[in-house]
């Protein structure tokens, strides 16, 4: 009777493994970066860094138009007249200010207002694009598992990949940077990356918090493990 439970309940384990390691159809990565529980993205800490954008679709990828958003942080909960003093960021090659960014809810602008909001804020944002990619293939993975990661060319992967060089030390204390994916599909609607595989700046302190809380998981893991085992003995 239990193994009967047991090996009935082997496929819908399966199910769940096989959905769980499931790869989106859009993501971000940034080069050496590290995933930030709090936004629950992929994050850095570093001045300059290479954003990856990611897309597996054998049809589009290489044929459709794709966008990437850049949204300023912390949000504004209302415009402002002028420039609050953000500093300025350079995305492969170009630099970008306060005048360069529009006001709302990323990664929706003028053009696509009849869109359904990609964001859960208004603040100031940058949309560059459009771009396809690139015909090269990667060996394809999730970046919320292996982030980081440097891509690898690989002429039987799925993967498409496009590069942006981006270099933040020009920009002013408290602000930092969010990035999202996408590109615009029929019926008013947009394919974006889910909010999991996103990807932006954070500051130093963030950094430190992350590494105490590790070495504290750290200092517990090796509590339990060097504990002597105790033996219980059944008479």
């Amino acid at each position: 009777m239990k193994k009967s439970v047991v090996f009935g309940l082997l496929p819908a384990l399966l199910l769940f493994n096989t959905a769980a390691r499931a790869i989106p159809v859009l993501q971000l990565n940034i080069e050496g970066g590290i995933y930030d529980t709090e936004s629950q993205s992929i994050a850095t800490t570093a001045d300059s860094f290479t954003l990856g954008a990611y897309c597996i679709d054998a049809v589009n990828c290489t044929t459709a138009d794709y966008f990437l958003s850049v949204a300023l942080i912390p949000a504004f909960p209302d415009p402002v007249a002028s420039d609050p003093g953000i500093g300025s960021f350079d995305i492969d090659g170009t630099s970008y200010g306060f005048n360069n960014l529009v006001y709302g809810i990323p990664p929706v602008d003028d053009y696509y207002k009849d869109l359904p909001p990609g964001g859960i804020y208004e603040t100031y944002y940058l949309e560059l694009g459009p771009f396809s990619f690139d015909n090269i293939t990667y060996t394809a993975f999730n970046t919320q598992d292996d982030y980081g990661t440097v891509p690898t060319v690989n002429p039987s992967g799925t993967m498409f990949v496009e590069n942006f060089s981006v270099d933040v030390s020009g920009l002013n204390s408290p602000y930092e940077l969010s990035f999202s994916l996408y590109r615009p599909i029929s019926g008013n609607k947009i394919e974006k990356a889910p909010y999991s595989h996103d990807a932006r700046t954070i500051p130093e302190p963030r950094t430190l918090a992350l590494l105490g809380l590790g070495l504290i998981g750290l200092g517990v893991s090796r509590r339990f493990l060097t504990r002597p085992l105790r033996i219980r003995h059944h008479g």
